[in-house]
């Protein structure tokens, strides 16, 4: 069996400038997923895509005035483990994308990547930022309810 490895990348709204280079990363040091923060780009939805990965990203805001995309998940299609997206555990109103991995073996595992926002559709005031959290916080709790 394959080992489940994780990394996270800041990125710093570079995804396409960068795209060599987190393949190469992803492959030499065999990640099984990576999640790409600060992507920060109205294109990157659905068209970010590297060769044997598996693109995920957060769920898109219908209410928001722009689907600004901050995180974005690569997982590995050459493995053992199978990865799949849980939106039941994701909110449109805060970025995040949680993965379930199960190992051949029927081992599950719950992993979850976000992006930490100050401003949210230009509201960056304390309560907002509360609320944000909230629902981090309720995505936690879900995800150990299982």
């Amino acid at each position: 069996m394959n080992a489940l490895t994780i990394a996270e990348w800041n990125i710093r709204h570079d995804p396409y400038g960068l795209e060599e280079e987190v393949r190469k990363i992803m492959q030499d040091k065999k990640i099984s997923l990576m999640f790409l923060t600060e992507t920060d780009s109205l294109e990157v939805r659905d068209n970010f895509n590297i060769p044997l990965y598996t693109s995920y990203y957060p769920l898109k805001d219908d209410e928001a005035s722009e689907d600004n995309v901050r995180l974005i998940c690569l997982a590995r299609d050459d493995t053992d483990i199978r990865f799949k997206i849980r939106p039941d555990l994701m909110s449109p109103r805060f970025p995040s994308i949680w993965i379930e991995c199960r190992t051949v073996g029927g081992k599950k595992y719950l992993v979850g990547g976000y992006y930490r926002e100050w401003t949210r559709n230009g509201n960056d005031s304390i309560e907002s930022q509360k609320d944000r959290l909230g629902h981090l916080i309720d995505q936690i709790e879900r995800a150990c309810d299982e």
